[in-house]
């Protein structure tokens, strides 16, 4: 499960008995990077592995902890226009980047959360909208979403740990307990 890899990555440097972990929620990523910025969180998850992206949002990646495939989601049979109208959570970053460099030519409908952009889709305000596969085998089992149906884009993504620029030690730390860990 994810919330045992940070554990693990401490253990696999020697510091899980050195360092405390706390969790904190956020529904907008944009908020979970400003408190990053500004050191009152000293590591984010996710964050992408787009250096791009990285160096807009004025942090760095750690190496790749886990890879998870993109699903579009839609609704009917996928045709040639299934992609033209994106749902997009407003507060997820990594949707609107992945859209931005593998779908620049769709529309985007912003939505406040995937619930919302599932709702467009039902309601027919937008065509599609994208999630990393672990989140859309949760949605597409719920039977509102009946009728619904998923593609695995060709283009999966990197998740991984973010760290504040001035807090380059501590993702070599990182960078090491996540080398060691099993493929």
């Amino acid at each position: 499960a994810l919330i045992e890899l940070l554990p693990t990555v401490l253990k696999n440097v020697g510091l899980e008995d050195k360092l405390q972990i706390k969790y904190v929620k956020y529904k907008d990523c944009a908020d979970m990077v400003k408190d990053l910025r500004e050191e009152k969180i000293d590591l984010a998850f996710p964050v992408t592995d787009n250096v791009y992206f990285q160096e807009q949002l004025e942090m760095y990646a750690s190496r790749s902890c886990i890879n998870a495939n993109t699903d579009l989601i839609y609704k009917g049979k996928y045709n040639e226009k299934t992609m033209s109208k994106v749902a997009v959570n407003r507060n997820n970053l990594y949707q609107i980047n992945y859209l931005k460099v593998n779908l620049p030519d769709s529309k985007v409908v912003y939505c406040n959360s995937i619930d919302e952009c599932l709702k467009y889709i039902a309601a027919n305000k937008a065509s599609c909208t994208i999630l990393n596969s672990y989140r859309s085998k949760f949605y597409l089992e719920n039977s509102k979403y009946n009728g619904f149906s998923s593609l695995t884009l060709p283009v999966s993504s990197n998740r991984c740990f973010g760290v504040s620029r001035s807090n380059i030690v501590f993702l070599s730390i990182l960078n090491r307990g996540i080398g060691s860990l099993p493929q």
